[in-house]
């Protein structure tokens, strides 16, 4: 059996718990007419745009080096593509920046 790695499982919970608790912003400025009004609000949804897409990306980049890990795979070569192709790369890219 494969020994559990606790710091991409915190990783993982950690995605977890950015893409619920920004998603719940989110649709709830998106629910309400009043708060989409607010021109406050529309920042707020877009910084809890951000953060839902920033840790739905870190959930998942967290999750497939948890499997890599457990499988004892981190050790084989991968091409540039493999790097980009696999996990998700660019929306970890595109959301650090934002």
């Amino acid at each position: 059996m494969a020994e559990l790695d606790w710091t991409r499982t915190l990783q993982v919970i950690q995605g977890i718990v950015i893409t619920f608790a920004n998603g719940l912003l989110l649709l709830t400025i998106l629910s309400k007419s009043s708060l989409r009004t607010r021109k406050e609000m529309l920042i707020i949804a877009g910084l809890a745009g951000a953060d839902f897409l920033y840790g739905l990306s870190s959930f998942l980049a967290s999750t497939y080096r948890l499997v890599i890990t457990a499988l004892n795979l981190q050790n084989e070569p991968m091409t540039a593509w493999d790097c980009a192709r696999l996990p998700p790369v660019f929306l970890l890219y595109l959301t650090s920046v934002m």
